[in-house]
């Protein structure tokens, strides 16, 4: 029923399926034909095969449907990609991800927004384990991840494991590290004796940046589209820096007495820096918005994990009390939780690139998928009990990155 109302909308908007061509054959038989053959009996005679109750009839129906039209770029109005959409509502996981990777890869963007509203979620399988190092972290898009391996930090593209930057690695300081979206730049905080952060860009060490010893540095968190490096401290104080500069551009004061108590637990921060959420040690969540006032609001709320959603409108909230909690941020209420008896504690979420949907993780390495409109838990992936320690969307949410405690990266996609 889910999948029926998914496609729905994709359905509405193909109109009638064409009628056949003068150069087509007369109407075919069910036989199995190969992948991308000539199609005989147009149209019709693929509709026929695809209430084949063979599953494997069907999919193939579906492939050739899709090259009906022959090398010409493809739109939604072809009828071979009308009956291919239609193909998502298929009952059998088989045929829905034969049509869903047949309509992932066309570019036509009409094609894209008509997918967007699907959601593939259900259908998601582990592709491959990548082995990485300690400490991962991955960047914004999932374009890059920073690790440590012996001696040393690595900066790597994921998709051709090109090493991007190979620095030494301070034994015996905790190290924190933060990537901007494509590997390019990464910042490092260094939790020694004198806390600091060093800024590499393009394989060089640009700028080594020393905040005051009264505010040292607990999180870290990079804006994807804007040069601010955004940082909480023990005390409670929330800082945005100025990479171009080198400066602390912006920078909150603690609220009231008993700072410690205030300290910065987790941050995210928007694509534009416009908006930074922190959580703290006295149960409160702190929204930031530098450019229109220096004192944050207060959401009265303990949470160790937060996820901001595209657009700013919905912020996510997880602790130990086994629930997700969603907020509206146009009236800083809460909108509802999303909870579980065996969701256990969410120590990582992210929303997908369109904001619907968002992951969670728990310490046994299990894997969410919620529909934040419906409240729902639309589909869950095991990970054999490894602790996941980062989620991102990646491939424009048609895949899921986890880091894992194993020093591995899990890739989740439809296969």
């Amino acid at each position: 029923m889910r999948q029926q109302n998914q496609g729905q909308s994709l359905i509405a908007e193909q109109g009638a399926i064409a009628v056949p061509q003068p150069t087509d054959a007369v109407l075919g038989q069910t036989i199995a034909a190969p992948d991308h053959g000539l199609v005989l009996g147009g149209i019709p005679a693929l509709e026929h095969r695809l209430h084949d109750p063979d599953p494997q009839q069907r999919r193939q129906a579906v492939t050739a449907a899709m090259y009906y039209g022959g090398d010409r770029p493809l739109t939604p109005q072809d009828p071979g990609v009308a009956l291919v959409i239609r193909a998502l509502l298929d009952e059998s996981s088989v045929v829905q991800r034969t049509a869903y990777r047949l309509l992932r890869d066309q570019p036509n963007p009409r094609i894209q927004r008509l997918l967007g509203t699907f959601l593939p979620y259900t259908l998601f399988d582990c592709l491959c384990r990548i082995p990485v190092g300690a400490a991962p972290s991955l960047s914004p898009t999932g374009q890059a991840i920073a690790y440590q391996r012996g001696h040393h930090v690595i900066v790597q593209e994921l998709a051709t494991r090109r090493i991007l930057l190979k620095i030494p690695r301070l034994d015996h300081h905790p190290e924190r590290y933060a990537l901007g979206s494509q590997g390019q730049l990464l910042v490092r905080l260094i939790d020694g004796e004198h806390n600091r952060l060093e800024v590499w860009q393009e394989g060089e060490l640009t700028q080594q940046l020393y905040p005051h010893h009264h505010h040292r540095i607990r999180c870290l968190a990079l804006a994807p589209a804007a040069p601010y490096l955004v940082t909480g401290t023990v005390t409670g104080q929330l800082q945005r820096w100025d990479l171009r500069s080198g400066t602390v551009q912006q920078a909150t004061n603690p609220q009231g007495p008993g700072s410690r108590r205030q300290g910065a637990i987790a941050l995210t921060v928007s694509s534009d820096a416009r908006l930074i959420v922190s959580s703290h040690r006295n149960h409160t969540v702190q929204l930031w918005y530098p450019q229109h006032r220096r004192r944050p609001a207060v959401l009265p709320c303990h949470a160790t994990t937060l996820a901001l959603s595209p657009n700013r409108h919905i912020l996510a909230t997880a602790h130990w009390a086994n629930e997700i909690t969603l907020w509206n941020l146009r009236q800083n209420t809460p909108l509802g939780r999303l909870r579980s008896l065996s969701i256990g504690r969410a120590d990582q979420l992210a929303f997908s690139p369109s904001g619907r949907i968002l992951a969670s993780s728990d310490r046994t390495g299990t894997i969410r998928f919620w529909d934040i409109y419906q409240g729902d838990c639309l589909h869950t992936l095991h990970t054999q009990n490894s602790p996941i320690t980062q989620l991102i969307f990646a491939a424009q949410g048609h895949a899921l990155l986890s880091c894992h405690a194993d020093q591995h990266i899990r890739l989740w996609a439809v296969p």
